[in-house]
């Protein structure tokens, strides 16, 4: 790819050093986007713990739902 975009930019008509020099910064932003290790383990921890936090939600609601009901079956 960095190939192809030198090329492309020197044949636009923009010279050779400032051709590198653009595919270089985009190297180098194009590295700063992509996701390391580190990155993928904190995002893996994050989604345990929302995953951990939804089914002690969904559990509690359950509970409380099964309790309305019992209260409206008395009632009846």
């Amino acid at each position: 790819m960095e190939l192809k975009l030198y090329n492309a930019l020197t044949n636009a008509g923009i010279r050779s050093e400032d051709a590198e020099a653009i595919v270089e910064a985009m190297d180098v932003k194009m590295q700063q986007q992509l996701a390391t290790k580190a990155d993928m383990a904190d995002l893996r921890t994050d989604m345990a713990n929302l995953e951990s936090r939804l089914i002690k939600w969904v559990s509690g609601m359950m509970v409380a739902m099964t309790a309305v009901f019992a209260t409206i079956v008395k009632l009846l």
